[in-house]
């Protein structure tokens, strides 16, 4: 039985937590730029008044945004758009598909968007003892303006791993706060291998991209993103798993 995270007026910590995550796979193709199109055309499409879609805040309280992990991401697999629910908003996302018309309305033009596949599953996330879960990461955002003049100045590899792996490790927590879940222990994290760096024009900037093999001992759920963007298709993670040798 999950438990509950807020009880008698106190946070309660856990080392699992159960988590529904629905996937969403559109029959049209975007390109890797278009995805915050495809964000606007599904936001238009369910209502600006749906923040999960979104995430601008509409109350008065002199915020734009909220500042919260997005429970509603966008992305792309292959060349097909994808949106991924986790969590509360898997509730939120059903009343997209109340509606029959899978038209949207991406860059003034009105575009089929027929759903291939759909797919809801279950996650029972948990924290190990030590690190047995390898995942990889894909143009992951880590550096905001501070951090990036300290990364400026490294030369080694090894030095900037060990200045990553933190950040990363931050990332995940803010994963596991928007979710609700007070890990009860200590995330483990280290990257074992580092891939080509890449850049990308994200809201006018274009931030170095990092894509690297890490090892933890947390279990997360496959195509989640982590870090800045990680609603619209930016650091999105997959679970390696490897097969067994066979005993000759």
């Amino acid at each position: 039985m999950q438990t509950n995270p807020r009880k008698n007026g106190f946070v309660e910590k856990t080392n699992h937590k159960t988590l529904h995550v629905l996937s969403v796979l559109f029959d049209t193709l975007i390109a890797h730029q278009e995805i915050p199109v495809f964000r606007g055309a599904m936001a238009e499409k369910v209502g600006f008044e749906h923040e999960w879609f979104h995430n601008h805040n509409n109350s008065e309280d002199g915020s734009d945004f909220h500042y919260r992990y997005p429970l509603i991401q966008y992305k792309r697999r292959g060349h097909q758009p994808e949106l991924l629910a986790i969590g509360q908003g898997v509730d939120a996302a059903r009343m997209f598909f109340e509606s029959l018309d899978w038209k949207m309305k991406i860059k003034g033009e009105i575009r089929d968007m027929p759903i291939e596949e759909l797919k809801l599953k279950k996650y029972e996330l948990k924290l190990e003892p030590e690190p047995i879960y390898t995942y990889l990461i894909h143009d992951w955002q880590a550096l905001n303006q501070k951090n990036f003049e300290t990364y400026k100045k490294m030369e080694g590899l090894f030095e900037i791993i060990r200045f990553l792996e933190p950040i990363m490790t931050a990332h995940i927590l803010s994963f596991c706060k928007g979710i609700g879940w007070f890990v009860d222990g200590e995330i483990q994290l280290e990257i074992v291998e580092m891939y080509q760096r890449n850049q990308a024009n994200y809201k006018g900037i274009s931030p170095a991209l990092f894509n690297f093999a890490f090892r933890t001992n947390i279990l997360l759920p496959d195509r989640i993103g982590l870090g800045k963007g990680a609603s619209q298709g930016f650091g999105v993670i997959k679970r390696k798993r490897f097969r067994e040798k066979r005993s000759v």
